[in-house]
């Protein structure tokens, strides 16, 4: 059995019980020879791989509207605020000192141009302000994971409202079962003062 599995934190970066939790499972599904490819939005390295293997969803080239995925109809269901500024957002000062610094030690250009039609979505991988955007473009980068693993899973599991459409997406395109794992509701988390939109992606 393998699973192609999407979460949105592991050990050791965690904000709470979601990681810990997927780390205890992959370690049981290892145990009963179940083979795990987890999906993060964003990996820094040093993650355990020893039960499973860990995937960064920010190194994955995905292609705009990622055909067949239903990625834009996920999108439509999304709503976003934009904030007018007069800034424009192109590198910030830690990117471009990393890409320098990478530069002079390596002779590696960063600014080279690939494939038009792909890209890669940098996360964060954290609970910030643009958070809904971070989970709606992780959806479209999970359809390509699933598309590029083809015939490697058997199937999808997704971690709490974070990661679910990320498993439809990659439901969509692969036809694979999917398995939703809900760790808390929104209500769980809020009380009465729910975020709607969360609600929403639950339901």
């Amino acid at each position: 059995m393998r699973v192609l599995m999407f979460g949105w934190e592991f050990p050791p970066h965690i904000a709470g019980g979601l990681g810990t939790a997927c780390y205890g499972m992959t370690r049981g599904l290892a145990r009963n020879d179940v083979e795990v490819t987890f999906v993060m939005p964003h990996a820094y390295g040093d993650e355990d791989q020893r039960f499973v293997r860990v995937v960064n969803a920010s190194d994955v080239e995905a292609l705009f509207g990622s055909v067949d995925s239903g990625s834009e109809e996920l999108l439509q269901k999304m709503s976003f605020i934009r904030i007018d500024s007069n800034m424009v957002p192109y590198v910030s000062p830690e990117e471009y000192a990393e890409y320098h610094e990478k530069y002079v030690r390596t002779g590696q250009r960063v600014w080279e141009h690939g494939d038009v039609w792909k890209r890669r979505y940098v996360f964060s991988g954290k609970y910030g302000a643009n958070l809904m955007e971070e989970v709606a473009r992780y959806a479209v980068v999970a359809a390509q994971v699933a598309r590029d693993m083809e015939g490697r899973f058997d199937v999808i599991h997704a971690h709490d409202w974070l990661t679910y459409f990320a498993g439809i997406a990659a439901k969509r395109v692969s036809g694979k079962p999917l398995v939703v794992h809900m760790h808390a509701t929104e209500y769980d988390r809020s009380g009465e003062n729910i975020n709607t939109q969360t609600y929403a992606i639950e339901r």
